[in-house]
Formats: structure tokens, C-alpha cells, sequence
């Protein structure tokens, strides 16, 4: 059976795969990656700015939990509107039924 070998445990195999990674990469790749990285940390998108205010975080939940509550309280409310009104439909069924008498 044809397995490929772990490069792990064999330290020839594994500096030949790190030889021609590194190949592939631009030779400032690592300073590239930290720029980016500095940049970003010190100048966070107005998005995670927006996301990690702790009041706009709490907004955002209030505004879920409203939403979740006033469709529950539809979503009830038609229900009981069904059942009510099918009960209100055999009641002047029945009282359909006593009017010749």
C-alpha cells in the first residue's frame, strides 16, 4: 500500500516541504503579515468598532429579544383567534339548530 510518509518523523521530508514553502512565499512575507497586523490593531474597522461597543452590543440584543417576543405574541395570538373562533362557529351552530323550536 502506497501511504504518504509523515513529515513529522522524518526530518529530511519535512525541511524539504519548509524549502519549498518558503519558495512560494514573497521574501517580505512576514513583514507584510506583522504590517498588516499592527495596522489593523491600531486602527480597528468601524464595524468591529461599532460591534464590540458594549451598548450597541446590548441594543442589539434588546432589538432580538423584541422582535422574538412580538412575533411569539403573534404567532399566540392568531392561534387563540382560531380556536376561539371555532368555538364561537359551533356555538351558533348549535344555537342555529334551536331557532325552529
Amino acid at each position: 500500500m502506497n501511504t504518504p510518509t509523515d513529515p513529522t518523523n522524518n526530518p529530511a521530508l519535512w525541511a524539504r516541504h519548509q524549502a519549498r514553502a518558503a519558495g512560494l512565499l514573497p521574501a517580505n512575507f512576514a513583514d507584510n503579515v506583522l504590517r498588516e497586523a499592527r495596522l489593523a490593531q491600531a486602527q480597528p474597522s468601524r464595524a468591529r468598532r461599532f460591534i464590540h461597543n458594549p451598548f450597541t452590543l446590548s441594543a442589539l440584543t434588546a432589538a432580538a429579544c423584541l422582535a422574538v417576543a412580538v412575533i411569539l405574541h403573534t404567532q399566540l395570538n392568531n392561534q387563540a383567534n382560531a380556536q376561539n373562533l371555532a368555538g364561537w362557529r359551533d356555538i351558533a351552530t348549535q344555537t342555529a339548530s334551536l331557532d325552529p323550536l
